[in-house]
């Protein structure tokens, strides 16, 4: 699970790069799936992202490709 302190804020991120974006009831967490990837996000109010330890790495065939043109989200 991601912690972010603005979920609309990050779903809006996600949408651009393509990822279908799944928000539940409640406003505090939601799903974002592109493909095999599937993220979970929740709001963490007090997060601090200078200070977290959260890390994610998605090994991608071509970064720049998939920057540049966002593919179809399911």
């Amino acid at each position: 699970m991601l912690p972010v302190r603005q979920l609309a804020e990050a779903t809006a991120r996600y949408k651009r790069l393509g990822f279908a974006v799944q928000q539940f009831e409640g406003g505090d967490y939601a799903f974002a799936s592109r493909g095999e990837v599937n993220l979970h996000l929740a709001t963490v109010e007090r997060a601090q992202p200078d200070e977290s330890t959260v890390a994610v790495f998605l090994a991608v065939s071509d970064a720049h490709a998939l920057h540049q043109k966002p593919g179809p989200s399911r």
